[in-house]
């Protein structure tokens, strides 16, 4: 920012021409206000509610005009912001997670923990049971705040605590925390979803088409004032809710998932600390290369769920984005050439793959992504194939691709889909 508008501002702030009640007329400090904001997300704990904005007048009536650079006001910002970070719980359903598989509750790391399917899930065992459960003790112990199980299930949703939930807990300011959480969920039901891909299903059953619980669609977040004295008794403290934008199904094997329990582990704990980096110790370089793989985590989602309802074509179309994005810029021309060379020894290298059936695969993927793009061809045959309305089987968004048969595909073009399946997992795995 230009030391002159940074003064201009102040000078006006002192004249009370700007003031808490009319800055949003004003264009100038509008003009001041875009710029700071894009210094304030550089920040590692920031947050651009109104506690950004009363601290911003506080620290534009302390400084003087003329006397202070803006370097310096920024720095009694980034102080002042540290001063609001409080622990936060993010709580996620891990919707059609086996709670018999669990034997116990499991600490993955010291913040984040998965908890079993509690057993007072209803408002009428709430009223039954007068014991705390581990998540209730875990919450109250960690953000010094009561988890309110009943008004969960009275107000938000009823089936909340139908299965184990996984509790992650983030020190940052709470706006970070509502703000981050959204694609830190994202990001859970992705990781699962990837790593159980090769793995049959629980039984060889039906899966999420054979569950007698119906899943939530909400995942929670809480916290506790600055200040907050860590001795009970404890309040209520505050939360927000907020809905999956994406299926709230998981078709996993459940034994398989705890089995690949530690990497789970590993990509959601290098997730959710680049969600909140410093971004003015890293180069520009890192940071993109940091938000392409975060991307990339979440484009894995929607491709995935694409399949789960025979949206073949649309499913080729993200896997192709997510390659493109992991390994091209915007100069390259001949893509397909472009990504063949830079895939290959990123496989070679991290799992000593056939560079040859690497290529065949990114080959093919763009042979039929352009019939489709271009020609409007589908990977799909060009017929129906229709189900029987008695059919136990369905489409629901969220159900393991190619898992229940069907589909109007030809064999080599699942295979097609399944091999970019699994490379995408094992590139995102050690990007």
């Amino acid at each position: 920012m230009e030391e002159n508008l940074f003064n201009k501002i102040l000078t006006r702030v002192h004249a009370d021409e700007i003031t808490t009640s009319n800055f949003y007329k004003d264009e100038e400090f509008e003009n001041f206000i875009e710029i700071l904001n894009e210094d304030i997300g550089k920040f590692k704990n920031y947050t651009y509610d109104g506690k950004a904005q009363d601290l911003i007048f506080k620290g534009l009536k302390k400084f003087s005009p003329l006397a202070t650079k803006y370097g310096q006001f920024l720095k009694y910002l980034e102080v002042e912001f540290d001063k609001l970070v409080v622990p936060c719980i993010i709580l996620i359903p891990l919707n059609f997670l086996n709670d018999n598989v669990l034997k116990s509750d499991l600490s993955l790391t010291d913040n984040i923990k998965l908890f079993k399917t509690e057993k007072a899930n209803t408002v009428q065992k709430l009223k039954i049971s007068k014991k705390k459960s581990a998540l209730e003790k875990y919450v109250e112990t960690t953000i010094y705040a009561k988890l309110l199980k009943e008004h969960i299930l009275l107000a938000k949703d009823k089936n909340f605590f139908n299965f184990p939930i996984l509790a992650i807990n983030i020190n940052c300011i709470n706006y970070q925390a509502d703000n981050e959480s959204s694609i830190i969920t994202e990001a859970t039901y992705s990781f699962i979803r990837m790593l159980d891909y090769s793995s049959p299903r629980d039984g060889y059953g039906w899966g999420i088409l054979d569950q007698d619980k119906l899943p939530t669609r909400l995942y929670g977040v809480y916290y506790n004032e600055v200040g907050t004295s860590p001795k009970a008794p404890y309040n209520n403290g505050y939360g927000y809710s907020g809905r999956f934008k994406f299926s709230p199904y998981l078709d996993i094997n459940s034994t398989e998932f705890i089995k690949q329990i530690d990497l789970f582990r590993d990509l959601l704990v290098k997730f959710c600390n680049n969600c909140f980096l410093d971004k003015r110790k890293i180069d520009k370089k890192t940071v993109l290369k940091i938000e392409k793989w975060q991307k990339a985590v979440l484009l894995y989602n929607t491709a995935y769920e694409f399949a789960s309802i025979e949206k073949y074509d649309e499913c080729l179309l993200q896997q192709i984005i997510i390659l493109e994005l992991l390994f091209l810029g915007n100069s390259e021309h001949n893509k397909r050439v472009a990504l063949c060379d830079k895939i290959t020894p990123f496989m070679e290298n991290n799992y000593g793959a056939d560079s040859d059936a690497i290529k065949e695969v990114i080959e093919n993927a763009y042979k039929k992504r352009n019939k489709f793009v271009h020609e409007g061809q589908s990977i799909c045959y060009n017929f129906s194939t229709f189900k029987s309305l008695n059919s136990h089987q369905g489409l629901i968004r969220g159900m393991k691709p190619f898992a229940y048969g069907g589909g109007d595909i030809p064999i080599d073009n699942i295979k097609l889909l399944k091999n970019l399946f699994v490379l995408i997992g094992k590139i995102i795995t050690k990007y």
